[in-house]
C-alpha cells in the first residue's frame, strides 16, 4: 500500500525522506488549526449521531424523540495524529497548498518504524498505535459501539472531508485510547460541543533515513 504526505516547503519533504521526521499533533491542535479552510476540523476525534428527528430517548417506559445528536468525543488533548492521503494528486496538492509531496511506498515499513520508535516513549501507550483510512460518515449513522471505542472514533470524519481520502497513524498517552475513555452528551442544533483545547507540544520522532521506501513528487 502507498501512501503520501504533502507539504508546503520542500525542506519539510526531504526531512521526511532523509531523516523519517514525523510530527504528530493531538486532536485539539487540528480543533483550532489556523487553516479554517481545510486543517482545522472541530469534530477531529469525535462521533456525532443524529437521525431524521434526532436521537431516541427511553424514559419512564416512554419512548421518544428529541430532535437532537448523540456526541461521543476521545480525549482530544492526549491523543496524537498524523495525516497522510491514499492519493498522489494535482487536486489535492493545491487544497493543501502543497507542491511537495513524499511518496511512501511500504506502508507498513514505515508504521513499523514509528512502532519502534514509540517504545522509547515512557508516557505513550506503546501497545496501540492504530494506523489506517479515514472512514467518512453521514449524521445518519447509527453508531453501534463505535462511541466507546476511542481507536474507532479516531478514525472517523465527516463526509465533508471525504475529498482528503486521509490515511492517518494514531497515538496515545497511555490509557488515553481505553475503551470507554469518551465524553458524551446530547447536543442541540447550532450548539456544537465545545471541547476543552489544551495546549500540547508536538510529538516529534526522527526515524531515520527512509529514502529505500520514499520518494520525492513535485507539481
Amino acid at each position: 500500500m502507498t501512501i503520501f504526505r504533502y507539504f508546503a516547503e520542500e525542506e519539510h519533504a526531504r526531512d521526511l525522506i532523509e531523516n523519517g521526521r514525523v510530527r504528530f499533533c493531538t486532536f485539539g491542535t487540528y480543533h483550532v488549526f489556523e487553516d479554517k479552510e481545510v486543517r482545522r476540523d472541530p469534530s477531529d476525534g469525535l462521533l456525532r449521531y443524529k437521525p431524521e428527528g434526532g436521537v431516541t430517548i427511553n424514559q419512564d417506559d416512554r419512548t421518544f424523540q428529541n430532535n437532537m445528536a448523540f456526541v461521543s468525543v476521545v480525549k482530544v488533548n492526549d491523543i496524537y495524529v498524523y495525516c497522510m492521503s491514499n492519493r498522489l494528486s494535482e487536486e489535492l496538492a493545491a487544497r493543501f497548498n502543497g507542491p511537495f509531496c513524499v511518496e511512501i511506498q511500504h506502508c507498513l515499513g514505515f508504521v513499523g518504524r514509528i512502532r519502534r520508535h514509540v517504545r522509547l516513549r515512557s508516557q505513550l501507550d506503546h501497545a496501540n498505535v492504530f494506523a489506517r483510512p479515514i472512514e467518512y460518515r453521514g449524521l445518519d449513522n447509527e453508531p453501534g459501539t463505535d462511541w466507546a471505542l476511542p481507536e474507532r472514533l479516531a478514525f472517523i470524519k465527516p463526509e465533508a472531508f471525504a475529498w482528503q481520502d486521509e490515511f492517518r497513524v494514531v497515538i496515545g498517552n497511555k490509557g488515553a485510547l481505553g475503551v470507554e475513555n469518551v465524553d458524551t452528551h446530547l447536543e442541540a442544533d447550532g450548539h456544537n460541543l465545545a471541547v476543552a483545547y489544551e495546549v500540547r507540544d508536538p510529538l516529534v520522532l526522527q526515524l531515520g533515513d527512509l529514502s529505500r521506501i520514499a520518494t520525492l513528487r513535485k507539481f
